[in-house]
């Protein structure tokens, strides 16, 4: 008997209209990638979940992952996650590795509609509501199947442009992110059944999913 047809399944996230440095072109970004994939890569259109500006809070970004792409999902089915918007760099407290560029011990963040900027800022610091790399990189050790495509259009360091447009939000050392992101992370880490020395390792190497024979690699570029 032929085996069954894997899912096509996909979160597609796009943020125009931040109340600080507002963007365009990512609610385009997300409907054409709707199109390719619904025309070109046969995908349902039951399948491609997609959060557009309000709706892409962080934990709504952060669920929404959880909810189609992880418990949803099978191995042998093709995960993409698609996100169009500003990107970040924050202090991190607890750095995996510090910049090579300037041993900043930055990191590099997606910034959901959500995440401001504290008030005061840039004499004053605080903290804002962005997801991590560390996070994203654990959000996709969990999703069941090899078969996953990740694409960032955004921007960690400030200097890349899109129409004289910058997809990245300010940020810096006297920024630090919510405790809560912490917290989500060693949730994940739990679910994994994951040491955070094994994570740190992989994280280091680029590798999510390392298993015997897999050399997925984790790349989070800027566009």
């Amino acid at each position: 008997m032929a085996k069954s047809t894997s899912r096509k399944v996909a979160l597609l996230v796009g943020i125009n209209e931040y109340k600080s440095n507002p963007l365009q072109g990512c609610i385009s970004d997300v409907e054409l990638q709707r199109h390719l994939l619904k025309y070109g890569f046969g995908f349902q259109e039951t399948d491609i979940h997609i959060l557009k500006d309000s709706q892409a809070t962080r934990e709504n970004i952060l669920h929404a992952f959880e909810e189609y792409l992880i418990k949803q999902t099978k191995p042998d089915d093709v995960v993409v996650f698609h996100f169009s918007g500003h990107g970040s760099r924050i202090s991190d407290p607890d750095p995996i590795f510090e910049s090579f560029l300037d041993n900043s011990r930055l990191n590099g963040t997606l910034v959901p509609i959500d995440a401001l900027l504290p008030p005061g800022y840039p004499e004053q610091g605080g903290q804002v509501k962005d997801i991590m790399g560390h996070t994203l990189f654990l959000l996709m050790e969990a999703v069941k199947s090899e078969n996953f495509t990740a694409v960032l259009d955004s921007c960690f360091s400030g200097g890349a442009t899109r129409e004289f447009r910058i997809r990245s939000r300010e940020g810096g050392r006297n920024i630090q992110i919510v405790p809560a992101e912490k917290a989500y992370q060693q949730k994940l880490l739990d679910k994994l059944k994951l040491k955070r020395q094994d994570f740190v390792q992989r994280y280091r190497k680029g590798v999510a999913k390392a298993r015997p024979g897999d050399r997925q690699l984790f790349r989070m570029r800027s566009l």
